[in-house]
Parts: structure tokens; sequence; C-alpha cells
């Protein structure tokens, strides 16, 4: 049956708005790459932070940054709230929050908690942020759980990671001969911190994942000689 001219011009229309819309949609694809990896170059993100990442990655230290990183990591890291500026606001909010908290038989640090509020508000690398958690004081552990939250811990259920807990880590040990009949030991450290108490992470839209800090230990040491070797790098999860 012969189509009439009418049909066939309405089958054209129609090839013609599925192609454009295509090449529309490859196009804001590409942008959209562009936009991502202008975002992570512009943040001027660290040397140290870039070093962490690659290592983590397992990429070369003259990898390009950020072109050689994975896309939905140039994607993850082009997010406002992993950013130094976004970062740094986030901190300086929970220490505003933690600070407005009134907490019995809890010493206070108002000046303390100004001096590093000041401090992130001028932005904050992840190595930053992880140590300032250092200075503050006990109100900061507020609205964490502890051990009274588990009534029986069983196996393997308990023994992966509490992420509502401040701390937590995976110890690993051994020894070996290396090729000399030397003895070596060998001490392997993931060591897990949250950074900011469960409630106010939650009010700042960070996940329990979202909210943690992952610091890398490897320890190294000769059994029969006075030498150790120790590495240490924290690293966002």
């Amino acid at each position: 049956m012969k189509k009439s001219p009418f049909k066939i011009g309405v089958y054209v229309l129609l090839i013609l708005i599925v192609v454009i819309a295509l090449v529309s949609v490859m196009f804001g694809m590409k942008n959209a790459k562009q936009d991502i990896s202008m975002n992570v170059a512009s943040d001027q993100v660290d040397t140290d932070t870039k070093e962490d990442m690659l290592n983590s990655l397992w990429l070369a230290k003259d990898a390009k940054w950020p072109e050689d990183l994975p896309a939905e990591v140039q994607q993850i890291l082009a997010d406002k709230q992993n950013t130094p500026a976004g970062l740094g606001q986030n901190t300086a909010e929970m220490i505003s929050d933690v600070g407005a908290e009134s907490t019995p038989l809890v010493k206070k640090y108002p000046d303390r908690y100004e001096f590093l509020a000041d401090i992130a508000e001028k932005g904050l690398s992840p190595r930053k942020a992880y140590n300032l958690m250092a200075f503050m004081g006990q109100d900061y552990f507020k609205g964490y759980d502890d051990m009274d939250s588990i009534d029986k811990l069983t196996f393997p259920k308990d023994h992966s990671a509490h992420e509502d807990f401040p701390f937590g880590w995976y110890f690993f040990s051994g020894n070996f001969k290396d090729q000399d009949d030397n003895v070596v030991d060998v001490v392997v450290v993931f060591f897990r911190r949250a950074i900011y108490p469960p409630p106010i992470a939650k009010k700042l839209g960070l996940s329990q994942l979202d909210n943690q800090t992952v610091e890398t230990v490897v320890a190294v040491n000769y059994a029969d000689k006075n030498l150790h070797i120790l590495g240490s790098d924290p690293l966002v999860s």
C-alpha cells in the first residue's frame, strides 16, 4: 500500500525530532562533564588531598588532575559538600551547633570554638577537617551511639562498621620472611572516624557513609633489628 506524502512528511519530521533530541543530550552530557572537570580543578584542591585521592584509586602520582579520575569520582568531588568551601562551611555550622548545646557537667569552650569556626569558614581540606575534630570538647560526642546500644554481639552483623559510633577500626597483623630470611612484622589498620555528630550530619543532608573518614595506617618492623617504618594518611570515604 502506497503511503501518502502527508504520512511520509510526518515520519520524516518525527525522525528529525528524535535526531535533534539525541544530539542535544550528547552535547549536554559533554558540557556537563566539562563543567564537572572545571569545578574540580577550580576548587584548588590541595596537594595532599590530590595525593591521597590518587593513592586510594591506585593511580600514578603524575596522573592528570582531574582528567584521569573516574567520571563518578569527578562528580562526587564537584559536589559542593566535598569542596574545601563546602567542607569548611559544614564544619563551621557543626561547631556552632555543638557550642550552642548545653550539656550538664560538660565544660564549654566558647573561645576555642569561635577560633576553630573562623578557621573552618576559610575552607578546609579533608586532612584539616579530620585533624580539627581533635580540638573539640566532650560536647562534640553528644548524639553518637555507644556500646549500651548493642544488647548482644552477633557475627558477622556486628563485625561491620558501626557508622553511628564516633570511632571504629579494623586491625590486621602478621609476619613473614623476606628473601634474606629476615623476619618482618606487618600491621595494617583502617581507622574510621565520623566527621560530625549524627544528628548534625543528618541536618546537613549527609548520609552515614558521607559522614565518615578513614585513616589507613601501615607499620613494618624487622623483628631482629631496631628498624620501624610507619605510614599514616587520612582519606575521605
